[in-house]
């Protein structure tokens, strides 16, 4: 996840999606706090920005999406980010 401002993290998700099998329709992204991960001998480590996406998506590739879905997205999938929760819209309560 690079570190910007909202708009640079939406782009990121935008782009993202282009490789792994979404189109972003609408979204909006809430700033989390950074993640701080040390080292295993205590030493300074370093920190992951985090950011929480809501809104909807088109799923263009099955199969891509489908491992999006599987392995997640971005740098931090080793540390608890990057999973996508998804569900369906019911067009009926639109």
């Amino acid at each position: 996840m690079p570190p910007g401002d909202v708009e640079t993290r939406l782009a990121w998700l935008s782009r993202r999606g282009a490789l792994q099998g979404f189109d972003v329709v609408e979204a909006s992204a809430r700033l989390l706090p950074p993640l701080k991960v040390r080292r295993r001998d205590g030493t300074q480590g370093f920190a992951l920005d985090r950011t929480r996406f809501t809104g909807r998506l088109s799923v263009t590739d099955d199969g891509l999406f489908a491992s999006a879905l599987r392995d997640g997205i971005g740098r931090g999938r080793a540390y608890g980010n990057g999973f996508l929760f998804v569900e369906p819209i019911d067009e009926t309560r639109r």
